[in-house]
């Protein structure tokens, strides 16, 4: 079965019905088997809302083939992986329902917790040839949590309400600590929404001398050909081995020096990085 990553699913493990490899001796174990290759989900039934997730799982009907399924029904672990919009926080509890696929009933339900990980796991869901379709719903932490109006949003505890996500990967700026996914973190991101900055800039020392008094430093570097405008950070140098870049300082600054007015705290010192924007 091939896997699109754009859409959830269920990874299956300890399927009742696995065979057993054995513990190296040539004389222990099944001469052939699989683990979970009994089992498989119908990827166009799956569904993937902020409300709930849903997989129909089935034991494989292929009789005369090497991987029919032993019996028409079994047990099975699943974990729902890759969700796009259904939201697994850590130590939430969600209800599940396991019901007949054709009919609606519900053969199973019960509730369940997901882990610091923020993975959740429900054991021992009962799958039969027939097909079983399983739902799970968030029972704790539902509503509108943030107050802006959107419920389950990509932001659960911190309100944007617009759900503005500039990198696609379902955590909205509001709450996303690095909102176009280059590496810096915005607080270090002379350019925080354009992912160029950061990944395509150069990086090399500059040159700081002291002006008109200890609370003033002007400092130099080379300009580069194939640079334009340049990105300028400072840190303490405390803080050198917390941040690689520090907070801008100058974005997009032209040419190839700029002024500091402000002082370090007594004992410590200013350290600078400058980077040329070379898009």
């Amino acid at each position: 079965m091939a896997l699109n990553r754009s859409q959830s699913y269920p990874a299956m493990t300890d399927l009742g019905l696995d065979n057993n490899p054995g513990n190296g001796d040539p004389s222990n174990g099944d001469t052939i088997g699989t683990i979970n290759g009994y089992a498989y989900w119908d990827k166009a039934q799956s569904l993937d809302t902020v409300d709930k997730l849903q997989f129909v799982i089935r034991l494989k009907d292929r009789p005369g083939q090497k991987d029919d399924a032993p019996a028409p029904a079994s047990t099975v672990n699943v974990t729902p992986r890759r969700m796009r919009k259904f939201i697994i926080e850590a130590n939430r509890t969600f209800t599940w329902e396991n019901q007949d696929e054709a009919s609606g009933a519900v053969r199973q339900s019960g509730a369940a917790v997901s882990d610091s990980y923020g993975r959740l796991t429900i054991s021992s869901l009962e799958i039969r040839k027939v097909g079983n379709r399983l739902v799970i719903k968030s029972a704790s932490g539902t509503g509108d949590r943030d107050g802006d109006g959107v419920v389950n949003d990509n932001c659960p505890d911190t309100p944007n309400p617009a759900q503005t996500d500039t990198d696609g990967d379902f955590h909205g700026d509001a709450c996303d600590p690095d909102d176009d996914n280059d590496l810096i973190p915005d607080g270090e991101d002379c350019g925080p929404l354009d992912a160029k900055k950061g990944v395509r800039e150069i990086p090399y020392a500059v040159v700081a001398s002291p002006r008109a008094g200890p609370s003033l430093t002007y400092f130099t570097w080379t300009p580069l050909p194939q640079g334009a405008t340049y990105d300028v950070s400072r840190t303490l140098i405390s803080a050198l081995a917390a941040s690689m870049y520090g907070p801008c300082l100058s974005n997009d600054q032209a040419g190839s020096s700029v002024l500091d007015t402000s002082s370090p705290p007594p004992g410590d010192g200013y350290a600078y990085l400058a980077r040329v924007n070379d898009d």
